[in-house]
């Protein structure tokens, strides 16, 4: 046998029909790089929709924007460091290799995906708190 099964290291996180990946993002990907002076946000906590309050839902339905505001400012910032090292190397000074490229991308990437599973995240809360934890009544 070549390969083993290797085992789960994380748990998925499932709420009503929807399947939402929750695993954390390394460290490394949310700080500075190659003196870029970019530092990824954050996400949002996680919000249990089905015990949460209204004006709770709310407020991680606009934490989620907010999130998107800053993973945007992220990228940009990331995007302008590779751009400034790219016309450093066309003029003779030092750009970055093509490792640090790579990785630049990547936190770009995770940055995005980021965005979309906090997105993700605020409507797992709100289909929660809308099926199991309003007060509307069931039919």
């Amino acid at each position: 046998m070549l390969f083993r099964s290797v085992p789960a290291t994380f748990k998925p996180v499932c709420r009503g029909d929807e399947l939402l990946d929750s695993r954390p993002d390394p460290a490394w990907v949310r700080q500075s790089f190659a003196s870029d002076n970019c530092q990824a946000p954050a996400l949002p906590p996680l919000l249990d929709g089905a015990s949460a309050s209204r004006e709770q839902v709310v407020a991680a339905m606009s934490e989620a924007r907010a999130y998107a505001a800053r993973a945007a400012a992220f990228q940009r910032c990331v995007s302008d460091f590779i751009a400034a090292k790219r016309s450093q190397a066309a003029s003779g000074g030092k750009g970055l290799t093509q490792p640090q490229l790579i990785i630049e991308n990547h936190r770009i990437l995770v940055s995005q995906r980021a965005a979309e599973r906090a997105q993700a995240q605020a409507r797992v809360a709100i289909n929660a708190f809308n099926h199991y934890g309003s007060s509307c009544e069931q039919d």
